[in-house]
């Protein structure tokens, strides 16, 4: 369905910590091997004499991300024994700000704090921290040489508080700028189980190491990471072996091989999912060619999954009648709503369409919200579930045909599955403790559920998005085929106010509609990554929001206001009348 923090720029402690002089930084240009690994590396400079205790842990901390260098200016700073025990294998801990409390620069012993609020797995993966508190670190030095002005070196890390531990063996202590800029926000992209979308798993790699295109084959090659592996396909079936060669200035080949029997429709999966995972805007590749040949596969990922990925002209609303209508948006208020023929004669809510692979399928509320209605473009609407009250959600339908939808009143997700007689329950994960869920849209590809989650405490209340792997499993009798994985290798976003509308903008990202006292706002969030994002819309009266393809720049934004009348863009232009319950029709 397209209805509908946040992205925050993200370095390296440089400037913003005592002690490191602007005038001193080092400019290092790496020699890459592609266009990813292109860029200037600003470093501290290194150890020099007469620098006292507090200005060696700042200059450390602003060294400790030089991937490019092998780390060579932070190990300046340690001791023997504390580069020794130094991890920075072990990943990578993202603190918001690390800040010197104040004292003597002088001391041995040098106190920061700061709150750690993610964490980067070693093999790429982020995550957020939930509920982040502050820590305290201790930075204990020693001196060597005599006279007026001894050389400091760190020897030792202990930390109290925070949640998270953090010593020399926990990895590079970065704050957000400083993942920004030593490492690279990228995906990886896997088939769904269905074998009609592409699915991105976010990844953050070091910057100036090595060749990243390469890196990311290599990873294709093998298993999804964790949280995705049973949601989704390899991109390589067993049997087969790719190997990726140039093949000229921004062009590269892929070049299968090995004795494994591969389908025409996992041929083209296997393609599309390197070329979208090689095409990516930073890695400077534009064309991918099958080799031994020379046949250009660039536009592969299209052909794969249009159902997923097609403009999205057409908007589906309900009149005053309420009947389903479509209306190309770009042509109003020119041309009047079209009466939808597969659910004509329904009085409906909320109607949505999904063009996959068996053909359109249609899916919308009964008039009063308590029935979830199906139909595919020739058949008739047929009633899949009856909830206990007028609170179901809105419903969805991913690239595999499925459709979805949320009881409110009881907090319980279902799913109805082509074939099948009737929606069925699926289980979620673990929730945390006083939280329930009260919204849920899956991901176009089918692959993942975003989930809004409340905590009500008298009458003030929290939210927070979470986001969860479908994965199958072996139903139990009368539940579906599948169910939620663990939300937590996810990243998880605190949001400030009530969700009221929320949709997948892009398969990374999340358009999140909130209300405050303010009004309401149109939020980006990206899903396990740390990118920045467009600042948000202001959309003060918004209550529902269609919200287009981030490939569909030309088409507006869509909502309703609280008066039930459908506007466009933030300059709020009347889209037709007397309609309502938006939704871009895929």
């Amino acid at each position: 369905m397209r209805r509908v923090a946040l992205g925050a720029a993200v370095l390296v402690l440089l400037t913003a910590c005592a002690g490191v002089p602007h005038s001193g930084v080092r400019t290092v240009a790496t020699d890459p091997q592609s266009a990813a690994d292109a860029f200037v590396h600003m470093r501290a400079p290194g150890r020099e004499p007469g620098l006292s205790p507090r200005a060696v842990v700042t200059r450390f901390l602003a060294a400790s991300g030089g991937f490019d260098e092998g780390f060579a200016t932070a190990r300046e700073f340690l001791t023997p024994a504390a580069d020794g025990r130094w991890t920075p294998g072990a990943g990578e801990l993202v603190f918001d700000t690390l800040t010197a409390v104040e004292g003597d620069p002088a001391a041995e012993d040098q106190v920061f704090t700061g709150k750690v609020v993610a964490v980067v797995s070693p093999d790429g993966h982020y995550r957020t921290v939930e509920d982040p508190q502050p820590a305290t670190l201790t930075f204990h030095l020693v001196s060597s040489g005599t006279g007026a002005s001894p050389t400091w070196s760190i020897d030792g890390l202990v930390s109290e508080g925070g949640g998270v531990p953090v010593g020399l063996g926990s990895g590079v202590l970065l704050d957000r700028l400083g993942v920004s800029h030593s490492m690279a926000p990228l995906d990886l992209w896997w088939p769904n189980r269905s074998l009609t979308a592409l699915v991105p798993e976010p990844v953050l790699l070091p910057r100036g190491v090595g060749d990243l295109a390469t890196v990311l084959t290599d990873r294709l090659a093998g298993e999804p990471g964790p949280a995705l592996r049973r949601a989704v396909l390899p991109a390589v079936p067993p049997g087969v072996r790719v190997e990726i060669r140039p093949a000229g200035t921004g062009a590269v080949s892929v070049v299968p091989s090995g004795d494994g029997v591969l389908s025409e429709v996992r041929r083209r999966a296997m393609q599309a999912a390197y070329v979208r995972t090689l095409t990516q805007d930073s890695l400077g590749i534009d064309k991918v060619l099958l080799g031994p040949g020379v046949t250009d596969i660039t536009d592969s990922p299209a052909s794969f999954d249009g159902g997923t990925s097609a403009p999205l002209r057409t908007l589906l609303a309900v009149d005053e009648a309420d009947r389903a209508v479509e209306v190309d948006v770009p042509q109003q208020p020119d041309s009047a709503p079209t009466p939808v023929a597969a659910l004509a004669g329904e009085a409906v809510r909320h109607p949505t369409r999904s063009r996959t692979g068996g053909g359109d399928r249609y899916a919308a509320l009964s008039s009063d919200g308590r029935r979830l209605l199906v139909t595919d473009d020739t058949g008739t609407p047929q009633v899949v579930l009856t909830g206990r009250r007028a609170v179901l959600s809105a419903p969805s339908i991913d690239a595999s045909g499925t459709t979805w939808t949320l009881d409110r009143t009881t907090g319980t997700l279902y799913a109805y599955a082509r074939g099948e007689a009737a929606a069925r329950p699926v289980p979620l994960p673990s929730l945390p403790a006083g939280w329930s869920v009260v919204n849920a849209e899956p991901s176009p590809d089918g692959a993942r559920v975003a989930l809004v989650l409340q905590q009500q405490r008298g009458k003030a209340s929290s939210s927070q998005l979470v986001v969860a792997a479908v994965e199958p499993q072996q139903p139990v009798e009368g539940g579906a085929a599948l169910r939620l994985g663990d939300t937590s290798p996810f990243a998880t976003s605190a949001l400030s106010g009530s969700v009221l509308d929320l949709d997948w903008a892009d398969p990374a990202v999340l358009s999140v509609l909130v209300s405050a006292t303010t009004g309401s706002t149109l939020l980006q969030v990206p899903v396990g990554q740390l990118v920045k994002q467009p600042g948000p819309l202001v959309l003060a009266t918004a209550v529902q929001v269609a919200v287009p393809s981030t490939s569909q720049t030309k088409l507006p934004v869509v909502y309703q206001d609280a008066k039930g009348t459908l506007l466009q863009g933030s300059a709020g232009r009347r889209l037709g009348s007397k309609l309502h319950d938006p939704s871009y029709a895929g």
